[in-house]
């Protein structure tokens, strides 16, 4: 009900329905009073010329004198052709012929008696005038007057005085003889007035419905379906149907409005299709969220990266192809981007996609804020690192290990020498710090040239690696000298693995068939015994290896009390 009563249509029926009922009512109202007056003066006119007639009927009676002849006539008229009184008032205002006074007076300015009449009776009075229009009447004035319920109406004529009148009442030189009133019913004329009306309001009506509806029809299909059809349209264009187009037949302000949503459904499909071609073909998947995470719209790269068809996404929420994060911590990952202070910029974090198979592979997802209208959306672009994640450790690997060895170089050396040298420090373990130098590469290296000296370096740098332990740290300082890291090792632990290199590396390394004796020279420093910081460790260390190099002894622990070291 209330959607009806909220309808364009209903509401243009009921603005029309009131404006023609006021319209007919005013109309109304004012013919019949127009009507109603013209009947009104028709039957003025009627009574004027009819109490006219009766007058002028009246003046031959009273010319004869036979006052008792004009009595009677007056009396006969009574009930006739409507008519409701008739009489004859002297200056007097009292009713004349009854009375014997006015006789007396003319038989004593005649001299003799010349008429007689018997008295009659004064009881009978006047019902539908008042002493204020006989007053004016006798005056000389033509006076009209409709009883109170407008069913009877009198017309009070003066009766001027003749020549002829002089004759008998010559003793009176007023100019007026009287007044002659005549009163007739009014039901006639109020029933043609009541037909008129109840005529004239049916007409009214029919002629409101008519026009009522004539509009109706010429609003409905002028101006309501058309403004339906558009109605309709841009429905099914919020609904998502690119396809609507509008007749646009019409000359007038609904064929333009027609024309231009055609215009705008164009132009809009346009731009989706050039929006979707770009989603379609950009290589990095795209997923619109709402609020809370659940996925509205992915272009075809999402499905690929993800191995689902679009559809199977459709709904489902975006932590399901997530693995790193769960639902509570997505929701407060888009909670904590809305509380940013730049909501321009971009939320960037690296998780763990995972597949429709279960594969879970690196993602980069990049999280930004869409608003339309008072909603907001979240874009969000998903890009498989597996890679740049490859490509980095490469370079990262690069940079911290040796190219010709594989083993860390002299930069990762140090990084997990501080390392060391923080964790034994928190622990209160102690480590060993070995540096070896070969003996004879040089030689080698020159004699036997660099390609011979190259792959006795990756020998040297495998015999050395097998020698150690997981946790143990074996790097290339450069040239050739190497240097290893022992956690948890003490001084016989330390000697012991430095024993077992001197011997390993005691033995000839066969380079194209060719054996060649190489030899190291070791040098040890144990921490915190020689040193609790790298600078210091390293100096002690190669003092001893250098130590046992000169003095041939294979390899040297450092020791505080020697004052013999040269580096």
């Amino acid at each position: 009900m209330r959607n009806l009563i909220q309808s364009l249509s209903t509401q243009l029926a009921l603005i029309i329905s009131l404006v023609l009922s006021v319209l007919t009512v005013l109309s109304g109202v004012l013919i019949e009073r127009h009507l109603a007056r013209a009947i009104e003066q028709q039957e003025l006119d009627n009574l004027d010329q009819q109490a006219s007639v009766l007058m002028s009927t009246l003046m031959t009676l009273m010319m004869d004198g036979n006052g008792t002849l004009a009595r009677d006539w007056l009396e006969n008229l009574h009930g006739a052709s409507g008519l409701v009184e008739a009489e004859v008032l002297g200056n007097d205002g009292q009713i004349a012929f009854r009375d014997t006074g006015t006789l007396q007076k003319v038989n004593a300015y005649l001299g003799h008696d010349r008429f007689t009449r018997k008295a009659e009776s004064l009881h009978f009075s006047l019902n539908w005038v008042t002493t204020d229009s006989i007053t004016q009447a006798l005056a000389g004035e033509k006076v009209y007057q409709y009883s109170n319920d407008k069913r009877v109406l009198s017309i009070v004529l003066p009766i001027l005085q003749q020549n002829e009148c002089k004759t008998c009442h010559g003793y009176d030189t007023a100019s007026l003889r009287g007044a002659f009133l005549v009163s007739v019913s009014t039901d006639a004329a109020n029933a043609r007035i009541a037909d008129m009306q109840h005529t004239l309001w049916i007409l009214a009506i029919v002629l409101v419905l008519m026009l009522g509806i004539l509009l109706w029809i010429v609003l409905r299909t002028g101006v309501l379906q058309p403004i339906a059809r558009l109605r309709d349209g841009i429905l099914r264009v919020a609904k998502g149907d690119r396809n609507v187009v509008l007749a646009a037949i019409r000359a007038d302000e609904l064929g333009d409005l027609a024309r231009q949503f055609n215009h705008m459904q164009s132009a809009l499909a346009h731009s989706e299709a050039r929006i979707r071609a770009v989603m379609d073909n950009v290589a990095d998947g795209i997923v619109i969220t709402d609020a809370t995470g659940k996925i509205e719209s992915l272009n075809p790269a999402a499905g690929r990266l993800l191995e689902y068809a679009p559809n199977e996404l459709l709904g489902k929420n975006l932590n399901s192809v997530i693995s790193s994060i769960d639902e509570d911590e997505y929701t407060d990952i888009i909670s904590r981007y809305q509380q940013t202070n730049n909501l321009q910029e971009a939320f960037i974090c690296e998780v763990v996609g995972v597949r429709k198979t279960g594969d879970k592979f690196p993602m980069e997802i990049k999280m930004s804020r869409m608003s339309v209208g008072e909603q907001y959306h979240v874009v969000a672009i998903l890009r498989d690192i597996t890679s740049q994640k490859k490509e980095t450790a490469a370079l990262q690997f690069r940079a911290m290990h040796d190219p010709l060895t594989g083993i860390p170089n002299r930069t990762l050396f140090f990084d997990r020498l501080d390392q060391a040298i923080s964790q034994a420090s928190r622990k209160s373990t102690p480590f060993a710090l070995i540096i070896l130098d070969l003996d004879r590469f040089k030689h080698i290296n020159d004699s036997q040239g660099h390609h011979v000296g190259d792959e006795v370096l990756r020998q040297i740098s495998h015999r050395i690696q097998g020698l150690l332990r997981k946790s143990d740290t074996v790097a290339r300082l450069g040239g050739d000298e190497f240097a290893i890291i022992q956690p948890g090792m003490d001084i016989t632990n330390a000697t012991h693995i430095a024993s077992k290199i001197l011997q390993s590396l005691d033995q000839p390394v066969v380079v194209e068939g060719k054996p060649l004796m190489v030899g190291v020279s070791i040098g040890i420093a144990l921490f915190p015994l020689h040193g609790k910081e790298r600078a210091m460790l390293m100096r002690h260390a190669d003092a001893a290896m250098y130590h046992a190099k000169r003095t041939g002894s294979g390899f040297v622990l450092y020791s505080p009390e020697r004052k013999d070291y040269e580096v």
